[in-house]
């Protein structure tokens, strides 16, 4: 037969724990999404890339290019 005993503060700290992990890992992709969206603007701005050579670096597809082009009035 197993024994257990349950430990409400373990619980809690691994609930926290797993809330921090799961809180890091939406902080990282949002920062690396608003990075993507910095390069893009860049390169519509500034190097006056080819939607399509934009695709191909960023990974983004041309409709979210093209948009976020004509919210900044660069398309």
């Amino acid at each position: 037969m197993v024994s257990f005993k349950w430990d409400p503060e373990l619980a809690k700290r691994v609930q926290l724990q797993e809330a921090q992990e799961i809180g890091m890992e939406k902080g990282m992709e949002k920062g690396m999404e608003k990075g993507v969206t910095e390069i893009v603007l860049n390169m519509l701005k500034k190097k006056k890339w080819s939607l399509q050579d934009i695709s191909e670096v960023s990974q983004w597809p041309l409709d979210k290019i093209e948009s976020l082009g004509k919210m900044h009035q660069l398309l």
